[in-house]
């Protein structure tokens, strides 16, 4: 069951609100802005991404393990995924906020951050579409897969624990057939 609601905050320039599995997320999105060019290293012809990750429950073991896990993720999905070259020398920062992670935070940020990310109006090249889920119902083992929408392949792919080969073309076929249902 999926939930999606964007433009709950005024007070930033896009945000979403995001329920799947059991997994809740609220995400903003803000800019691009001009920064100070001595305040950011980057190519001066492409706009910088900031992306934050923060777990609500803060008493869990490895909380800033798993957000920096996300952080580093989210990062590198979005910077393929918006178009950069349209804000050269500003910033978009992307907050994202874990309130209840059911096992599939990193999909839920994905898919809320592209959504805000929209609400925001900052151009992207291409959407992305991210589901997780487990293997098989006895391996215990999750993927988190993530789509481009132009159906050109997988712009990421994780998974958590062992799985054979045929683990892992089960878990690509379902979810591009639950990636083609959103």
């Amino acid at each position: 069951d999926v939930s999606c609601e964007v433009g709950c905050f005024e007070h930033v320039d896009g945000s979403c609100r995001w329920s799947e599995n059991g997994t809740y997320v609220i995400v903003s999105a803000s800019g691009p802005r001009h920064v100070d060019e001595k305040s950011h290293s980057h190519d001066p012809q492409r706009g910088a991404l900031e992306v934050r990750c923060q777990l609500a429950e803060r008493g869990t073991a490895g909380r800033v393990v798993q957000e920096r896990h996300i952080e580093e993720n989210a990062t590198a999905i979005l910077n393929r995924v918006v178009d950069r070259s349209k804000f050269p020398r500003q910033v978009v920062t992307v907050a994202i906020l874990i309130v209840i992670d059911n096992g599939s935070s990193l999909s839920a940020a994905l898919n809320a951050a592209v959504a805000a990310l929209l609400d925001a109006a900052v151009p992207l090249d291409v959407v992305a579409v991210s589901v997780s889920g487990q293997a098989t119902s006895t391996s215990g083992a999750s993927t988190s897969i993530t789509f481009d929408s132009r159906g050109t392949g997988i712009l990421a792919a994780e998974t958590s624990g062992a799985m054979d080969l045929r683990g892992l073309e089960a878990s690509l076929a379902g979810a591009e057939e639950r990636c083609a249902d959103r």
